[in-house]
């Protein structure tokens, strides 16, 4: 039986990392992407998708399900193939509502996710965004941190049986940075119970601007640093963006 299941573990740790490396071609936008994603469990909630929609617009988004391990696991292929299969082009009220539908038939209110989702127009360079009860974003203008939110935020999918998602967007300027990561990463903990911190992802990401290092390399050293021999409490999973 244990034979059995760490078998079951290491397949569904193989198709998640399948799932993170097919996020679509987005070269013809000229927009630098950094990603990072490690499991707590071997397999876990996090997961981000990245699909172009056409000639000027893609999609993203960054999602954290409710759990942990194999249980989690099934919800993130369920949306996975979701966002696969939906036609993004139709917008993001659209397919939040649809993905929302989909979660309530599949597992009744009994799983939820947050998550941060846009769509960007290259061409009239604006973001549209949906804060899906996520929050956990920082965006870069000019070196200083500015506010996302505007008006009233929206709850989970997964949570009600219909919503009405609110979606905002405002104008990029050229290397804006934009910075969507779970809790996972602020909420880790070392062995004085310091949790590392929304600062230090702040400071930490200033500092790879500025001597041109990736986020992806300096983070994960960083926090096995800081964590030593404390246990990975969550997922851990950042998307980044480079305007």
């Amino acid at each position: 039986m244990v034979e059995m299941t760490n078998e079951d573990i290491a397949l569904a740790s193989l198709l998640q990392e399948r799932f993170l490396a097919n996020t679509g071609e987005l070269g013809c936008f000229k927009i630098n992407i950094d990603s990072w994603w490690t499991s707590a469990k071997g397999v876990g909630g996090d997961f981000y998708y990245i699909k172009k929609i056409n000639e000027n617009q893609f999609f993203a988004s960054l999602c954290d399900v409710s759990g942990k391990g194999i249980a989690a696991s099934l919800v993130v292929s369920m949306v996975w193939g979701f966002l696969k299969g939906h036609a993004i082009q139709n917008g993001l009220r659209d397919l939040l509502v649809s993905l929302n539908e989909a979660m309530i038939n599949s597992f009744h209110m009994e799983k939820y996710l947050t998550g941060f989702s846009v769509i960007y127009d290259f061409k009239t360079q604006l973001l549209q965004i949906a804060d899906m009860g996520h929050a956990h974003t920082f965006f870069l203008r000019k070196g200083q941190i500015m506010a996302l939110r505007k008006g009233l935020g929206n709850l989970p999918v997964g949570v009600e049986e219909e919503i009405k998602p609110v979606i905002y967007s405002f104008t990029i300027q050229e290397k804006d940075i934009l910075l969507i990561y779970s809790d996972g990463i602020s909420e880790q903990d070392n062995p004085s119970g310091e949790e590392f911190g929304e600062k230090r992802i702040v400071k930490l990401m200033k500092q790879a601007e500025e001597k041109g290092e990736k986020l992806s390399d300096v983070l994960p050293r960083t926090l096995e640093e800081f964590r030593q021999h404390t246990p990975q409490r969550d997922d851990m999973t950042f998307l980044k963006f480079k305007f």
